[in-house]
């Protein structure tokens, strides 16, 4: 028998203007051992001020949201947490992972696709330990951005 090391928690939020998808997204964080919910939100433009302001390693996130989408939101941010986003249409897909997102889950989620995209999103966190609105200060030079 073998002792793996104790898995990190990753504090997660949800934003979807639906309240049942809320739901269903916190009831989905409840059950997987390694996520905890710090919270949710309805209206986007209040969630990315809370972003701003509290760190957060996993953002579960709407598209189609009303004042602003989900893709607009990640854009406000200036260092965004990882984001598995959340939708009914694929139409986002390529625009998504241009925003280099964990996943991209399909409404209804189902718990089976919502554990694999948090399984993918803890291991890219043990990759780069903390990860969240916390992990960096200040963007490294590029050599583009020398004078």
């Amino acid at each position: 028998m073998s002792v793996s090391a104790p898995v990190a928690t990753l504090r997660c939020l949800v934003v979807d203007d639906d309240p049942l998808a809320v739901q269903v997204v916190l009831n989905c964080i409840a059950n997987t051992p390694f996520l905890h919910a710090i919270g949710s939100y309805n209206n986007p433009v209040e969630a990315a001020e809370f972003l701003r302001n509290n760190p957060v390693d996993l953002l579960f996130l709407d598209v189609e949201m009303p004042l602003m989408s989900g893709i607009e939101l990640l854009r406000t941010l200036q260092n965004p947490p990882p984001v598995v986003l959340i939708t009914s249409s694929k139409e986002y897909a390529v625009e998504a992972f241009e925003q280099s997102v964990v996943d991209y889950l399909m409404k209804p989620v189902s718990f089976a696709r919502f554990l694999q995209a948090a399984q993918k999103a803890l291991e890219a966190s043990q990759r780069q330990p903390n990860v969240g609105a916390e992990a960096i200060e200040t963007p490294a030079p590029t050599p583009a951005s020398r004078s």
